[in-house]
């Protein structure tokens, strides 16, 4: 089987990629073609994470927000500019389906594909879609969706759009030796300190005011996203610091709590994992999703949201005082999201 696919620039994007690739991987022989954004996030690890891949990477951009910045003229024109590009390199390829996760990659992607009448499943990771996944859901034979709060974006016929969820990475946690390597006592609480990515500075300034209070009984993880914020928490005995972490949902299943931005991926795993979480989604997200998906958290009894603008030392305090009390009863009957997936393209693919 071969099989295209896109979406990347971030975590929430690449790791449902990831993980739906190695799920059907587990169950067929596949070759892969993966069109990466260059230099970004999939474009560096994907030949790591999926040895055999075939990556074509794209030199392209996203839109400008607002969208009416004039030079988002240019940045369209490019990616028209690729569609041919990607269509040639389709037909030399001839996969059986094309799997997306959008952003802004998935556009000369999916149109190119369309052109070609090839078979396209795509997969929104947000509670509010972004603007690719919604002006794409056209093209697609499914829409596989995270939230079922999300299902009244997408204009398709219902039986097209499919509740899944999104895709994680798991493991079995393992407390103690993670606590071990960080020189941890298992008698604190631990919390979970992460923006994302690229890291949060509002999230890193007001981690600092909290961490100048002194650490009341509770060790702090921190992934900072920034190698000079990193270095100057190491003063802090009580906190562990990181640039970046790869394996994060390991720290997230051994955490008793989490302070993040507000990453569709994130919220998974925070659920799956039965971890509270306190949810600062970040301002300038594209069609504000961050914070529909931290408001779905809140609505699911498991964290708080702070918006950005209202943060500050004091109001976080208080509130990872109150996420250690916090708990939720498991997720019955969980099926992974990518055998839901498998399942609908099976029903439209030959395999």
């Amino acid at each position: 089987m071969k099989i295209a696919v896109c979406g990347g620039g971030t975590g929430g994007h690449y790791y449902p990629v990831l993980a739906f690739i190695k799920g059907i991987a587990g169950k067929y022989p596949v070759d892969i073609l993966y069109f990466t954004v260059k230099n970004k996030l999939e474009d560096k690890k994907i030949e790591k994470d999926f040895p055999g891949v075939e990556k074509f990477p794209l030199d392209i951009q996203g839109l400008i927000r607002p969208l009416y910045h004039p030079k988002n003229f240019v940045v369209v024109h490019n990616h028209r500019r690729k569609i041919n590009e990607i269509k040639r390199k389709l037909k030399e390829f001839s996969p059986d389906f094309i799997f997306s996760t959008g952003g802004y990659v998935s556009y000369p992607v999916i149109k190119a594909a369309n052109s070609l009448n090839r078979k396209i499943f795509i997969h929104s990771q947000n509670a509010k879609p972004g603007l690719s996944n919604k002006k794409l859901s056209k093209y697609a034979h499914n829409v596989f969706i995270s939230f079922e709060e999300s299902r009244k974006y997408f204009l398709l016929p219902e039986e097209k759009i499919i509740y899944t969820g999104i895709p994680i990475r798991k493991c079995v946690p393992d407390r103690e030796k993670k606590l071990d390597e960080l020189k941890f006592s298992d008698s604190k609480p631990v919390i979970l300190v992460v923006g994302g990515s690229f890291g949060s500075p509002v999230i890193n300034d007001t981690m600092i005011k909290v961490y100048e209070k002194g650490n009341k009984g509770i060790n702090y993880i921190h992934v900072t996203g920034n190698v000079k914020i990193s270095e100057k928490l190491k003063k802090y005995d009580f906190v562990r610091s990181f640039d970046y972490i790869d394996n994060l949902h390991e720290y997230i299943a051994v955490a008793d709590g989490v302070v993040s931005s507000g990453g569709a991926s994130s919220i998974a795993e925070l659920k799956y994992y039965n971890v509270p979480g306190i949810i600062i989604p970040k301002k300038y997200a594209a069609e504000n999703h961050q914070y529909y998906n931290g408001k779905s958290l809140e609505k699911y009894g498991l964290g708080y949201v702070i918006l950005e603008d209202e943060l500050n030392e004091r109001n976080l305090t208080l509130k990872i005082e109150k996420i250690l009390s916090l708990k939720h009863p498991q997720i019955d009957n969980y099926r992974d999201p990518v055998d839901i997936m498998i399942d609908a393209i099976e029903r439209e693919v030959e395999f």
